[in-house]
């Protein structure tokens, strides 16, 4: 092991374990909305930071940090725990101030300054700035220590992992947005939210043909007893690049349909038929 558990190096292993958490969850999502591709995904960055909890509890264990372990930084620039020992006997506050002189003590100097001193140093004395030992006998006040303030620790930022599942999130919220005419559709025949899903994705693909699509979608279903298998049938023909709107993919079938006058739901189920047989 590199050392002991640090109590910075335990929070990170503590929001590692619960994003860890939060990616199982999603995969068990994914997996109910048969979100295949995404419980994938969010498999794979669970992994990831299992790995990573695994790398630190292989270092320093699995246990919490000790009462009063902190990290300190060593010659090599790593965090290295140790325990934190009293501190030293403050110093005193201040060095006790001596009385000051009674009234009177300060002898006037005069003019040419004291009998045998050098001449010039009376008067730097005389020049001396206002203030400058004003007591003579007593010390300067020491100026006041401002309260020492810990810094405040900064929000830890999202890892890659973290990211790589935020971006994949927005991803998947931006391209689950169903456009207004999808919800008027599946509203109006009274079709579940799956197949409008499903519906979304398809027109998407197809976005040079959308507005027709939809004014197709409205005629192959008007009529149809069970709109929902009819508009899996157009989403299985969007899927594989042979829907023609109201025309069905097979041109004998639609030749049948004009020559006996079907409907757009006989002549899609007719065209849907025959190309089971056909497969």
């Amino acid at each position: 092991m590199a050392g002991p558990m640090s109590p910075e190096i335990w929070d990170e292993l503590i929001h590692l374990r619960e994003d860890r958490q939060k990616m199982l969850d999603a995969v068990e999502k994914a997996k109910q909305e048969g979100d295949e591709g995404g419980a994938e995904f969010q498999s794979m960055l669970a992994n990831e930071i299992s790995e990573k909890i695994e790398e630190i509890e292989g270092k320093y264990g699995s246990s919490p940090p000790l009462p009063g372990a902190k990290a300190v930084a060593s010659n090599g620039n790593a965090l290295v725990p140790v325990q934190s020992f009293p501190p030293r006997f403050p110093a005193p506050a201040s060095i006790p101030k001596l009385p000051p002189p009674p009234p009177g003590a300060m002898l006037s100097m005069p003019p040419g300054g004291l009998p045998g001193s050098i001449p010039g140093v009376a008067g730097a004395l005389g020049m001396r700035p206002p203030g400058f030992m004003g007591g003579c006998g007593t010390l300067g006040v020491p100026p006041v220590v401002p309260p020492v303030v810990l810094p405040v620790a900064p929000l830890r930022p999202p890892n890659l992992i973290q990211q790589q599942a935020m971006e994949y999130e927005q991803t998947k919220a931006a391209s689950t947005v169903l456009e207004p005419e999808v919800v008027e559709l599946v509203h109006y025949f009274k079709i579940g939210d799956r197949h409008a899903r499903m519906l979304n994705e398809q027109l998407k693909r197809r976005n040079n043909t959308y507005e027709e699509d939809i004014a197709a979608l409205y005629e192959i279903l008007k009529g149809a007893k069970n709109p929902a298998d009819l508009l899996m049938v157009s989403i299985r023909w969007m899927e594989q690049g042979v829907f023609r709107g109201c025309l069905t993919p097979n041109p004998k079938v639609e030749k049948i349909s004009k020559k006996y006058k079907l409907d757009a739901p006989s002549a899609c189920k007719l065209a849907e038929a025959a190309l089971g047989r056909k497969g």
